[in-house]
């Protein structure tokens, strides 16, 4: 009898069913966002302008204020490296965020290797959320870069995780606090980095019970730490998101 296939494979060993597997669905999703949305149509929306007129006010310093409720001082300056780099030629950010969203398919099929080491659930599983997820505010949307970022961050952070949790590599771990760290300053969607450390822990390695806590209460307390540097940064900015946002709108779900 053959053993059975240990679904805790570490996402970061590749095999070459594994690299034809990220190939399919970053080319699939690639092209279907092309053929979907059209960038080269759109231009310049209202979000955008704003940031970018701040940073020409106020420089590097405006990562630290407030974006209305939201704190996104990643997404900020990832916009802005972008507009340095293309200026105001609007179809290069669209690649860009094209870009970001295949990357977030590929890595969702790297996951998904916790549950199963089969190539083919994964490319499907994979594929469905690309698909699912080319709509214009995250595809064609400048400052809807905020959203796929986070997703990137979740997905890395998930990926540490897992590794730490089977290895327990404290360099590791590290490396988790810093991706939560930066997907919940991409946008309150980040915040969702906690629970789903807590849902993968507690289901893949409930006996490890050393590194579940640390997976649990560290990177909660680096991004509280993050949202203390919010507040000093900008207390003004942060009393108007208590006034104004409610949690559906801090999450952007």
């Amino acid at each position: 009898m053959h053993p059975a296939p240990d679904i805790h494979t570490s996402p970061l060993s590749l095999d070459r069913k594994d690299y034809a597997g990220l190939g399919i669905v970053a080319l699939a999703t690639i092209l279907f966002c092309l053929f979907a949305n059209r960038p080269s149509q759109l231009y310049f929306f209202g979000d955008t302008w704003d940031i970018l007129c701040e940073f020409h006010e106020r420089g590097w310093r405006t990562m630290g204020l407030m974006h209305n409720e939201h704190f996104i001082p990643v997404s900020k300056a990832v916009l802005y490296l972008q507009y340095l780099l293309f200026g105001m030629n609007n179809f290069r950010y669209q690649v860009v965020s094209i870009v970001i969203h295949a990357t977030n398919a590929a890595l969702l099929y790297l996951v998904a290797r916790e549950l199963t080491p089969f190539a083919v659930p994964r490319i499907f599983g994979a594929l469905f959320f690309a698909f699912s997820g080319v709509y214009w505010e995250v595809t064609m949307w400048e400052t809807g870069q905020v959203m796929s970022l986070a997703v990137l961050f979740i997905f890395l952070s998930l990926i540490l995780g897992g590794r730490y949790l089977r290895s327990g590599e404290t360099v590791v771990l590290a490396l988790t606090m810093l991706t939560s760290l930066l997907a919940s300053w991409s946008v309150g969607l980040g915040l969702l980095v906690v629970p789903l450390l807590i849902a993968h822990a507690a289901v893949s390695y409930p006996r490890r019970r050393k590194a579940m806590i640390a997976i649990c209460v560290l990177p909660a307390v680096t991004i509280l730490f993050g949202m203390v540097v919010a507040l000093w940064a900008d207390p003004g900015g942060m009393a108007f998101a208590g006034r104004q946002a409610s949690v559906r709108q801090a999450l952007q779900v």
